[in-house]
């Protein structure tokens, strides 16, 4: 169990506040005597007890006369050295002050992060259009997506150079014309170990919802010379004189169908004009055996 973090105030209790002054002295004594200790160093401590005691003669470790010794060098050195790494209350508040705000920079940026991500993904489900947004949200939506693009090129290595506008239009399943970004070249990779083939094909990127990630057309299927068995959800290529093979996942298919079909659904309600198929029921079940090899 973790020590609970203890507010840094005033102890108004006056045996609470003796009883937390001999606990803290015996610590820093402690630790004073370990760095001395361990790292070899001349150190001294000082303390003077509570307020009600001011009379009192202060506290000192190792002792009086080595502490004189410590203080005497301290004092000997030149001014600018002596008050080089010191701080006073009020600049120890100025530095809290400059940290606190910086906090709250972060905070606000932040929030405006996610604030722009909720809206963003209102749009992609639907509930919302891109005509709700003003100025501000706008300008927000624009830089995340900016920024997630460029997260992402970084993540795959490409350079901004190797990006080049695209000017075609593209349509979805449904017939609807989906917005191009830029397109670039990526090697992809079928297949595992011996089996792997791979090759470089062109890539688009679209700005618009979708439950696949990459979507392989028959120009990246032509460069594998591959075969697709649609009904066995697996696709074979040549690798040297053997064989490989990608199997599909039909429970990931399903829920790639359902959620795009349910995104167009979801957009279709804001604009009457989609013409959008409709699941009216759970897709059919797999007709033939787990273990039948193709």
């Amino acid at each position: 169990m973790g020590r609970k973090k203890v507010k840094l105030a005033w102890i108004t209790n006056d045996a609470t506040r003796r009883t937390t002054f001999e606990k803290r002295k015996k610590g820093l004594v402690k630790k004073v005597s370990e760095l001395a200790t361990l790292c070899g160093v001349e150190a001294c401590l000082v303390v003077y007890g509570p307020q009600d005691a001011v009379e009192a003669e202060p506290e000192v470790w190792p002792s009086p006369a080595e502490t004189a010794r410590v203080a005497t060098r301290f004092n000997s050195m030149p001014e600018m050295y002596r008050w080089r790494k010191m701080t006073d209350q009020e600049d120890f508040l100025r530095q809290r002050v400059a940290k606190l705000q910086d906090q709250l920079r972060r905070q606000d940026r932040e929030s405006r992060e996610l604030e722009v991500s909720l809206f963003a993904h209102e749009i992609m489900a639907g509930g919302r259009i891109l005509d709700d947004a003003d100025l501000n949200d706008a300008m927000g939506l624009m830089q995340m997506i900016d920024l997630k693009l460029k997260q992402a090129f970084d993540q795959l290595q490409i350079d901004q150079s190797e990006l080049l506008p695209m000017m075609t239009p593209l349509y979805d399943f449904t017939g609807n014309e989906v917005l191009s970004i830029v397109q670039t070249k990526l090697s992809i990779s079928l297949g595992e170990g011996p089996l792997k083939r791979t090759r470089t094909t062109n890539f688009v990127v679209v700005n618009t919802p979708s439950g696949y990630n990459v979507i392989l057309g028959r120009l990246a299927l032509n460069e594998f010379r591959a075969v697709v068995f649609t009904y066995c959800q697996k696709i074979k290529f040549p690798v040297d004189d053997k064989v490989g093979g990608v199997k599909g996942d039909l429970l990931a298919i399903q829920r790639c169908y359902i959620e795009m079909v349910r995104s167009e659904a979801r957009t279709a309600q804001k604009n009457p004009r989609l013409e959008v198929n409709t699941i009216i029921e759970k897709p059919p079940a797999r007709v033939y055996e787990e273990n039948e090899e193709f």
